[in-house]
């Protein structure tokens, strides 16, 4: 951090906050997630049509708003809101709102409709980039920051393709592993965030890397109980077996 102007302690701050699960240690209960569809939508009998549950009545545009402002209440979001000009909240908002989306269809939703809900986000995306309206209210509000700010698509797909990972890898045998895992489920969101300010220079890239890598770690180490009880171990197994844990 103390490579960084003033300024740009700031954007970093406002990186980390944005960051879903790059600072989870600050996230509320469960309970409180801004999906509050995945419970009841998928409990009914016969077959489920994934974009009619995510696209409609509980889960409208209001519904995710709604919940949105109850989550950030109890999150340290409202800082940034407060700390940083008018013009950014927006975009700052709707990258929080996709961050959290995809971060809660990881962790929250059936995990047989997991995947499936994440290839929506994926084709959502698409269409973000091809200029064409999205399905889901956070893509369609993510399409305009997107335009405005001329955001990359590479790392709204690393953040994806983080979830996807935890789908299928519950164990990290390197610390190099893990860092990797990190390259993909917290880095990007810094990225994101200095594309929003303007500031994605290489060496402000590379510190935002190392600060949302460092509170990824840190996550996982606060966490690691919580992590065990549902089944995923994200501290290296080499160093688990170096101090006999």
């Amino acid at each position: 951090i103390t490579t960084l102007s003033a300024n740009n302690a700031v954007i970093a701050h406002a990186a980390a906050e944005v960051n879903g699960r790059g600072h989870r240690g600050s996230r509320p209960a469960r309970t409180v997630s801004i999906s509050p569809y995945l419970g009841q939508s998928f409990s009914g009998p016969g077959p489920v049509d994934l974009l009619k549950v995510i696209t409609e009545s509980p889960w409208s545009a209001d519904e995710h708003d709604r919940a949105l402002d109850r989550l950030a209440a109890r999150e340290n979001f409202p800082v940034a809101a407060r700390l940083l000009p008018a013009r950014h909240r927006a975009g700052l908002r709707a990258v929080y709102g996709f961050a959290r989306l995809v971060d809660d269809i990881g962790d929250e939703a059936p995990k047989e409709q997991r995947a499936k809900l994440l290839g929506l986000v994926d084709d959502d995306l698409d269409r973000v980039f091809a200029g064409r309206t999205p399905n889901l209210p956070q893509l369609r509000r993510l399409a305009r920051t997107v335009d405005v700010r001329r955001l990359p698509e590479e790392p709204f797909r690393d953040l994806i393709r983080a979830n996807r990972q935890d789908q299928v890898v519950h164990r990290y045998e390197t610390f190099a592993d893990v860092t990797g895992y990190c390259a993909l489920s917290a880095a990007p969101v810094g990225r994101i965030v200095l594309h929003l300010f303007g500031a994605h220079r290489p060496a402000l890239e590379r510190a935002s890397d190392d600060v949302c890598t460092a509170l990824q770690l840190i996550e996982h180490c606060q966490d690691a109980g919580e992590d065990y009880r549902n089944g995923r171990i994200y501290l290296p197994a080499d160093d688990l077996r170096r101090f006999g844990c």
